[in-house]
């Protein structure tokens, strides 16, 4: 149980998986991270989500798969951070189209915040990485603000706004679908910051070829 009483309930294996790990917030019905997960079988994947409708896709598509390597969870973002993943284990945070809580008086839900980073650093390796895309402008200047201010714990390594095919990887699910309708989409991937790192070379573009 976890210090807000939500269960944090998992529906693969318990066998541990390899570290470094990518770990993504909001999975829904897994669509990016099984996909990631199957073309890297080498790397360990753990996607959350709050809701079980969705969740229950992705758990029998890698039933089905015969996935080994990502492992699915119903729970709470910073619940899961703080109670369930190890210190210094995550490699790469994915966080795609986060609920904007777009009233002023709801912006405090936002689960990109000076907390959000701090506890982010605890638990992610020296050089990790967080890609976030949105549809959401205020959040997106939030985010790169809330970085920028974090004193040299993170640095804004790339930020892109546009409209495009994702080169890399399958779009998820709210990236296809925002895409198909016209919307610009903001990309950013932020660095962790180590006592000896080099300050990244940072990108600032309108370029239509997003992060990921």
């Amino acid at each position: 149980m976890t210090a807000s009483n939500k269960p944090v309930i998992g529906f693969n294996s318990p066998v541990p998986l390899t570290q470094p790990l990518e770990f993504e917030i909001g999975c829904g019905k897994g669509r990016f991270l099984i996909d990631r997960a199957g073309h890297h079988p080498h790397t360990g994947f753990i996607g959350i989500d709050i809701w079980w409708r969705f969740l229950k896709f992705a758990v029998k598509r890698v039933e089905n798969l015969g996935l080994s390597n990502i492992r699915f969870y119903k729970a709470e973002a910073f619940d899961f951070l703080q109670n369930v993943l190890p210190d210094q284990s995550v490699s790469v945070f994915h966080i795609y189209f986060p609920d904007p809580w777009p009233k002023k008086r709801q912006k405090k839900n936002r689960l990109f915040s000076k907390e959000f980073l701090e506890l982010a650093s605890r638990k992610s390796t020296d050089n990790a990485v967080i890609r976030v895309t949105t549809d959401h402008e205020d959040y997106y200047l939030q985010m790169c603000g809330t970085v920028i201010a974090s004193e040299g714990r993170w640095a804004v390594q790339s930020k892109r706004s546009g409209i495009s095919n994702s080169p890399d990887d399958t779009p998820t699910h709210y990236e296809a679908k925002y895409r198909a309708e016209g919307r610009t989409l903001h990309y950013a991937e932020f660095v962790k910051r180590t006592v000896n790192s080099v300050p990244p070379a940072f990108v600032d573009t309108k370029s239509t070829a997003p992060l990921r």
